[in-house]
């Protein structure tokens, strides 16, 4: 069982707009052996990530984004060494350029997928949560219905009021049949930390906390 990600996105976001003016940005990428990106910026805005997906610079597999107007540098890529390296030029690109820039928090997000031989996430997830729960919803929908998936937070944010989008440590974790096709268990990940090595440390054992979750699921 080996989970496949099929995107990482990690960002720096910053407590104000335009933490660093494009021009500086890209030239300092550019130092470090980033390729400017030629291509006209992107102005679609994907609800995930938040931002416009404008990319100004790539190196090997992975892009760099920047929303200047909402204070969001992103990395995207699929490989967790790659992006982790990036990750790490970038932190250390922001140090050294003195600009007094405050990074309010990081976020992490994770789109995956993995079969299980023999398993049906349907299934599975329906048995793990409990079909019976769902019988009280039968008559109001008019349909025998099943779970379809699974999500949680961390549990002192329960009494939350905030927009949980500004929550700077923050979690929540979805687990559902991958829509494109219901063989894979898809699993999908947001998570927010303002400590740059929690948000490392996470991001080195994907992998494994995916095949963990999926282990629990299946084993009811």
């Amino acid at each position: 069982m080996k989970p496949i990600l099929d995107e990482i996105r990690i960002a720096f976001i910053f407590s104000s707009p335009e933490p660093i003016p494009e021009e500086i940005l890209i030239e300092n990428l550019v130092k470090r052996g980033f390729n400017k990106s030629e291509e006209i910026p992107q102005e679609i805005i994907p609800k995930k990530l938040g931002m416009k997906r404008a990319d100004i610079a790539q190196k090997g597999d992975c892009r760099i984004l920047y929303n200047n107007e909402k204070g969001i540098i992103g990395i995207i890529g699929k490989r967790v060494s790659e992006v982790l390296e990036r990750f790490e030029e970038i932190e250390t690109l922001l140090k050294e350029v003195e600009f007094g820039i405050d990074v309010e928090t990081h976020e992490l997000r994770v789109d995956s997928r993995t079969f299980v031989k023999n398993k049906k996430p349907l299934d599975s997830i329906a048995r793990f949560l409990g079909e019976e729960k769902f019988v009280k919803f039968d008559k109001i929908i008019g349909y025998e219905i099943a779970p379809f998936s699974i999500r949680f937070y961390p549990k002192n944010k329960k009494e939350t009021t905030k927009n949980i989008k500004q929550i700077p440590d923050w979690f929540d974790i979805s687990i559902f049949p991958y829509v494109l096709n219901p063989h894979y268990f898809g699993v999908n990940f947001v998570v927010r930390n303002p400590e740059f090595t929690i948000m490392t440390d996470f991001l080195k054992r994907i992998e494994e906390i995916i095949s963990q979750i999926i282990e629990v699921i299946i084993a009811e």
